[in-house]
């Protein structure tokens, strides 16, 4: 073989193995770019619980401490301790530090269902089981409260065929196994499976996948100890009426077919599933974006995946339903800001404009703004809030189906402002800050903080506080001059400032 032969071989394999790298490889397991991650919130890293709740050190654009400090001012119960939150119940002094405070800020130690490692220092919130799931509105199965019209509410009355699943309908795992291949069909594995080595890992079913091809080396297993639905629904705390065990019927009505794809319809409608896609407007034609690709794929062996996946050979095209595809919000900025101050937020996400389609910001479930700009993956919009915690989220309608279509929701946190103008140091231990927006004066000490080298020290006692002036004693361990002193409102505003 020649020199030049053995070049153009080379160039014919590059060629080859960019083409391979750039097509659209159709799942197991699905991208994971719309609605929430298939995981179990115990597996959610800070980054992803980020996405939501945002937080950096100044309150203007960080929302996680305002929330956490809202559960003493609104006297919210601790599991733990079965009386209402207190500072100390998060932040507990640590004597072997000379009773500096702990500050721990990564919320899997609280949230994964374990225990916060400062309990061996007397910090008491430990065991928190599932947050999410067990809010009122997950109790009572309003799925569409945080998931929007991607999945429907429990009996609500949404269409569920009455007619037995025919050889048009999918199961709920798989119809088809096919030895030479390794790839299920007819059923949602055909899409939804692990992989473990993702991170955090996709959770669906108990086999996992060839993690290179998406095949599957024998037949997975229609059971899954480790499945999504499994570990956050067992997860819910029982609302009254419901005891422990019941939940198992709200997906398996049928007992003696317990995989049975009607359970599953309670949830996930004809409707709303033929209406999922990510980016619809740039995906339509590509493999394992949704379930509404249309057949049109250059890939003319997995043409349809999305439509075959479930169906098999009997797919359609596009969707079989009109009206509008379901919008989903990746991102709100900012998510704290000032109370009674026009804000402009900014939305990013996908499907939020479409022919035929009228899109729409709602507030709270009770207020409908007009979005100042929209385009494809953009909104901006101005709201003026009261203070407190709220929600937005992004909605469709159109005349076809007249049916809002909402995403899922996105937290928000609005603030009074709170300024330090200065914080000066007098020889007898006094601190005296001087400011506005301090509010009225809490109950304990615990609102003002001093750090000094990395330490978080609360002030020994406060002596006077008004909206403007702030008197506080600080002679245990005394605050010098450099130290930061940090002032938490009782209306969860928050501001810090160097004393000098």
């Amino acid at each position: 073989m020649n020199a030049k032969t053995k070049i153009l071989i080379a160039i014919f394999t590059l060629i080859l193995l960019v083409t391979l790298a750039v097509a659209d490889i159709p799942p197991p397991p699905v991208n994971q770019n719309f609605g929430m991650y298939d995981t179990a919130a115990i597996n959610y890293s800070e980054i992803i619980c980020r996405g939501c709740h945002n937080s950096t050190s100044n309150p203007l654009t960080g929302g996680v401490p305002t929330r956490h400090h809202n559960l003493v001012v609104n006297s919210v119960t601790n599991p733990a301790t079965n009386q209402p939150f207190q500072c100390t119940d998060c932040h507990p002094s640590i004597p072997s530090l000379g009773n500096a405070i702990l500050l721990d800020r990564n919320c899997m130690n609280c949230h994964n269902r374990t225990a916060f490692w400062g309990n061996s220092v007397g910090a008491r919130v430990g065991g928190f089981t599932g947050p999410h799931h067990n809010t009122t509105q997950a109790q009572v199965r309003d799925c569409k409260f945080c998931h929007g019209a991607s999945v429907d509410n429990y009996n609500d009355g949404h269409y569920i065929p009455s007619n037995p699943p025919d050889n048009m309908t999918p199961s709920a795992t798989y119809k088809i196994f096919n030895r030479t291949s390794g790839r299920v069909w007819e059923g949602c594995f055909a899409c939804h499976a692990e992989n473990a080595s993702a991170s955090p890992p996709i959770f669906f079913t108990q086999m996992i996948p060839n993690p290179v091809d998406g095949k599957y080396s024998s037949a997975p297993v229609p059971t899954g100890a480790n499945n999504v639905h499994h570990l956050e629904i067992i997860a819910v705390n029982n609302p009254p009426g419901v005891y422990p065990g019941d939940e198992c019927t709200w997906c398996h009505p049928d007992m003696y077919d317990v995989i049975a794809i009607r359970g599953c319809e309670s949830c996930h409608s004809v409707r709303s599933i033929h209406n999922i896609q990510y980016d619809f407007a740039n995906t339509s034609t590509k493999l394992g974006y949704g379930h509404i690709g249309s057949n049109n794929s250059s890939d003319s062996a997995n043409h349809s995946w999305d439509c075959k996946g479930c169906h098999a050979y009997n797919e359609g095209d596009v969707s079989p339903f009109a009206g509008s595809i379901i919008p989903d919000i990746r991102s709100v900025t900012p998510t704290v800001f000032e109370f009674n101050t026009p804000t402009v937020l900014t939305l990013t996400g996908t499907n939020f404009v479409q022919t035929g389609s009228t899109t729409f910001v709602n507030i709270d479930d009770t207020t409908n703004l007009i979005p100042d700009t929209i385009i494809n993956g953009q909104i901006t919009v101005t709201v003026n809030l009261a203070e407190g915690n709220h929600y937005i989220k992004v909605v469709k309608t159109d005349s076809v189906e007249n049916l809002p279509k909402p995403s899922n929701i996105r937290p928000m946190t609005v603030i009074s402002k709170v300024t330090i103008k200065s914080a000066r140091l007098q020889g007898n231990g006094v601190i005296n800050i001087k400011g506005s927006g301090f509010g009225t004066m809490p109950a304990t000490n615990e609102y003002v903080t001093i750090e000094n080298a990395g330490n978080v020290y609360y002030s020994d006692s406060i002596i006077s506080w008004t909206d403007t002036h702030i008197k506080v004693n600080k002679t245990t361990l005394p605050a010098i001059q450099g130290d930061i002193v940090t002032v938490i409102t009782t209306n969860s505003g928050e501001a810090s400032a160097t004393i000098t």
